[in-house]
């Protein structure tokens, strides 16, 4: 599947051109232009790309870098991702989250990854806000140099209503939560005879630290994770947008995941699925809209689903539901940043031997001139200089001893 771009970009679209798997603006090459090789009509076309891509008062985030230092095996350090807002509106953030590489290889399964701050944030036009994380790593995860790519799940708060209307859209949990349990403010259900099972799940995700999945067992109803929207957070006459993130895995024919809208205003109606996600898919946005009648309305239920056949798993997350016909959700992901090198590791191989407790014992002692990157590394009284007590510690680390410093 081909990555959003990163920037994220309010959906007003050129009549000339949209790119159909993300659903955003781009600007052709020249020659997918029907051939025209007019200097003149292609300036007029990037202009025109340029200013659909982002109105007035739209949100446009980033993530500008990710810094910390590598973790040793047993260990731990800080990561922080630093995210700009050069938009003209405000963003609410709901979530965000890590993956940590070594080389190609995805090793966030191995490492715990805690955010520091409570999410939601808000983050306004022209802000820069820093997220934290602590990261833990395990005395058997792998060992090297790691590398990080963030993905930020967010609201735009110049679309609609200027607000999520659903609670807790990134299906997050809460300090000790219980894969066994549904995400706050979330339910699970399921049509007779249609059997499921369910889980808040940490090994899949887009943004924050966990999705929802759902494994149909037998039946052809639908089961489902839902949320009851109150009727005073809508209106009569009023389109909604909803839309979410959704990957499958192993679906038989006949069955499907997809996301799904059902409101009452003294009668109940249905809207349109979203475009079903079947088989086995990477993380995919899907996007649907309804319109209600000229009654208020007494409720909404937003519902992620699985329905036909059993067999086959399907995910969760990042789901939003937006006044009018725009979706203010939106996901940003980084590129890959590397980060220092892990800390006791005065050689840069990558690990926290004995050899690099003889180079920082060699260096305290005045026999060995350490890099700027490797003196950073070691010095974990941060005096600017090693000393016996960064020999210490780092002797400790290449033991796999517990370690403070």
């Amino acid at each position: 599947m081909r990555r959003v771009p990163l920037r994220h970009r309010r959906r007003w679209v050129s009549p000339i051109l949209r790119d159909e798997e993300t659903r955003t603006p781009y600007c052709a090459p020249v020659g997918a232009v029907m051939g025209l090789q007019s200097r003149v009509f292609v300036a007029v076309l990037a202009a025109l790309c340029l200013f659909f891509a982002v109105p007035p008062g739209a949100a446009d985030v980033r993530v500008t870098s990710i810094g910390g230092s590598s973790v040793w095996p047993g260990g731990s350090a800080p990561v922080t991702a630093t995210v700009v807002n050069s938009g003209g509106s405000a963003v609410t953030v709901h979530a965000v989250a890590l993956r940590i590489f070594i080389g190609d290889k995805d090793v966030t399964k191995y490492l715990l990854v805690v955010p520091l701050q409570p999410f939601p944030v808000q983050v306004n036009a022209g802000e820069v806000a820093r997220f934290s994380f602590q990261v833990t790593s395990p005395r058997d995860a792998p060992s090297g140099r790691l590398a990080v790519e963030a993905a930020l799940f967010g609201y735009d708060t110049s679309v609609g209503g200027g607000k999520n209307l659903l609670d807790n859209p990134s299906l997050e949990g809460i300090s000790g939560y219980s894969a066994a349990k549904d995400p706050p403010g979330w339910s699970f259900g399921q049509d007779y005879p249609s059997t499921a099972e369910h889980a808040w799940v940490r090994d899949e995700f887009v943004s924050g630290q966990a999705s929802y999945r759902l494994s149909k067992q037998g039946g052809l109803l639908q089961s489902y994770l839902q949320q009851v929207v109150p009727g005073s957070k809508l209106k009569p006459n009023t389109t909604y947008t909803f839309s979410g993130w959704v990957k499958t895995e192993k679906l038989p024919a006949g069955a499907a995941a997809a996301l799904v809208v059902w409101w009452d205003d003294g009668a109940y109606h249905q809207s349109l699925e979203t475009p079903p996600v079947t088989g086995t898919s990477g993380w995919r946005k899907v996007i649907g809209r309804f319109t209600t009648g000229p009654r208020q309305p007494n409720l909404a239920i937003f519902r992620a689903q699985v329905s036909g056949s059993p067999g086959g798993s399907a995910w969760f997350d990042d789901l939003s539901l937006s006044e009018g016909g725009q979706d203010g959700g939106f996901t940003v992901f980084s590129q890959r940043f590397p980060l220092g090198r892990m800390l006791g590791d005065a050689n840069g191989d990558g690990a926290v031997t004995s050899a690099d407790v003889v180079l920082v014992l060699r260096a305290s002692l005045g026999l060995a001139t350490l890099s700027e990157e490797g003196l950073a590394a070691v010095d974990f009284n941060r005096n600017a200089k090693v000393d016996h007590a960064d020999v210490v510690v780092c002797l400790r680390m290449a033991l796999g001893l517990p370690t403070k410093y």
